[in-house]
């Protein structure tokens, strides 16, 4: 089980996170997960997934993600998307603001 798991909640309507927690640890893992459906998380800037300095980046749901990056003090944003069982497109993030996204701060 990862160190963070974090719940990504479709209603029918809208994508939300459930709790991000408000300050991770390199080293750690994290899992998204859905009881709705498939997970897609896109990071527009830096991700805390990766070690270089890659941007628009994604990482998918239900497996235990390394953090290996700190952010900066305020974070890096994320946007979420759930597939639907029997749906071929991704629903979530469409613009700002969006219930489908978060933040995250890794140390």
């Amino acid at each position: 089980m990862a160190d963070y798991p974090i719940k990504i909640k479709f209603d029918g309507t809208n994508v939300s996170p459930q709790a991000i927690p408000p300050l991770m640890k390199v080293g750690k893992t994290v899992e998204y997960f859905s009881d709705e459906g498939e997970v897609l998380v896109v990071f527009p800037e830096l991700s805390p997934f990766r070690n270089d300095n890659a941007k628009a980046t994604f990482v998918q749901g239900a497996m235990d993600l390394p953090l290996k990056q700190p952010t900066p003090d305020a974070g890096v944003p994320c946007r979420c998307f759930v597939r639907p069982a029997g749906n071929t497109q991704f629903i979530g993030w469409r613009a700002e603001p969006s219930p489908a996204g978060g933040n995250h701060v890794v140390k």
